[in-house]
C-alpha cells in the first residue's frame, strides 16, 4: 500500500516557512535518507520554493494550487480549516493507501513507519487527546458544548450525541483510503455547524466526532511535535531562510542544530513559569528569555 505524507505551505511566508522547516526536520530524522516507501506531497502556491527538496526524497510531488482554488476550498463561510479537508479528499481520491497530513506549526521528531502501519491496520491518527468534551474547561470547548446542547444539529438525519466523546487535537490527521467517504461527513458537519458556530474548535469536533463513530483513534504526538503559541519562532524561521537562501539542503539540515523548536518552546515555558521576582532578577542579569539569543546563532 502507498504511504503519503502531506503538507501544505502556501498563501503567506509564515506557512511556507513552517512547511519548509517541517521538510528539513523530516530529512534530519532520517539523516537525509528518508524511506522510499513514504511519498511526500506538498500543496503550495509557491512551487519554486520547494524544488530544492526533489533530489532528497524518492517520491516528492509539488501540488501547485492557485489562489482561486484556495478560496473555493474555504467555502462560502470562509472557513480556512476546510482547506485541509479538501486536500485530504483530493489525495484520498487518487491513492490506495495511507495518508498522514501535517498542519502548520508541526514537525517530525521520530520515524513515521509505525504510524503508517497503524493507519494501514485501520486506526485513525490524530495528534493528541484533549480530554472528554463534557469535562473540558477551555472556554472554546465550553461554548461548543453549550451550542450543541442548545441547537438541533443533525448528521445523516441523526441527532449529534456527545456523550462520552473525547476532543482531539487535529494538527495532524492519519487515515486510510478505505475510509475516504468519511471525509464527506467531516466536511458536511463542518459546513452545517461552522456557519452557526464560528470557532476553530469546530474543526477539532468534526474530526473527533466522525472518527470516533467510525473506529479507533490513536495519538501520534510521540513522533510529531506541535509548537503552538510560539509566534517568535516564526520570525526566527524567516531570518533563518533569509540568511541561508543560497545554502544547500544538507547545509540547511545541519543548521537545524540551532533551530530546535521543541527546545526553544521548553525554555520559553520554563521562563514564563518563573515567579515575577525571579523574572526581574533574570532581567537585571541580562538573562531574560528572548528569541534574540537564538538569532545570534543562525
Amino acid at each position: 500500500m502507498t504511504n503519503v505524507l502531506v503538507l501544505e505551505g502556501s498563501r503567506d511566508t509564515v506557512r511556507i516557512n513552517t512547511c519548509r522547516y517541517a521538510l528539513l526536520k523530516y530529512l534530519e530524522v532520517y539523516n537525509l535518507n528518508p524511506p522510499p516507501a513514504i511519498a511526500v506531497y506538498v500543496y503550495t502556491d509557491q512551487p519554486a520554493l520547494f524544488e530544492s527538496f526533489i533530489p532528497f526524497i524518492d517520491h516528492f510531488e509539488i501540488k501547485e494550487v492557485s489562489e482561486t482554488q484556495f478560496k473555493q476550498w474555504h467555502g462560502s463561510p470562509g472557513f480556512p480549516q476546510r482547506v485541509k479537508m479538501k486536500i485530504l479528499q483530493e489525495v484520498l481520491e487518487h491513492i490506495n493507501g495511507n495518508v498522514l497530513y501535517l498542519d502548520t506549526d508541526t514537525c517530525i521528531q521520530n520515524s513515521l513507519e509505525p504510524h503508517f502501519a497503524s493507519i494501514e491496520n485501520g486506526a485513525f491518527l490524530l495528534h493528541s487527546c484533549k480530554g472528554n468534551l463534557n469535562e473540558d474547561s477551555e472556554p472554546a470547548a465550553r461554548r461548543l458544548k453549550k451550542f450543541l446542547t442548545d441547537s438541533s444539529i443533525k448528521q445523516n438525519d441523526n441527532a449529534i450525541s456527545t456523550s462520552g466523546m473525547k476532543l482531539w487535537n487535529t494538527c495532524c490527521i492519519g487515515i486510510n483510503s478505505k475510509f475516504k467517504t468519511l471525509l464527506d461527513d467531516v466536511l458536511e458537519l463542518t459546513d452545517i455547524a461552522g456557519s452557526q458556530f464560528s470557532a476553530p474548535v469546530w474543526e477539532s469536533f468534526a474530526f473527533s466526532y466522525c472518527f470516533q463513530k467510525a473506529g479507533n483513534i490513536q495519538a501520534c504526538k510521540d513522533s510529531i511535535y506541535h509548537y503552538k503559541n510560539l509566534k517568535e519562532f516564526r520570525k526566527l524561521l524567516q531570518l533563518f531562510f533569509r540568511k541561508n537562501e543560497e545554502e544547500s539542503i544538507p547545509n540547511l539540515v545541519k543548521g537545524l542544530r540551532h533551530l530546535d523548536v521543541a527546545t526553544i518552546q521548553k525554555q520559553k515555558s520554563l521562563y514564563e513559569a518563573l515567579p515575577l521576582y525571579k523574572k526581574w532578577l533574570q532581567a537585571l542579569k541580562g538573562k531574560s528569555w528572548s528569541i534574540k539569543q537564538y538569532e545570534k546563532k543562525i
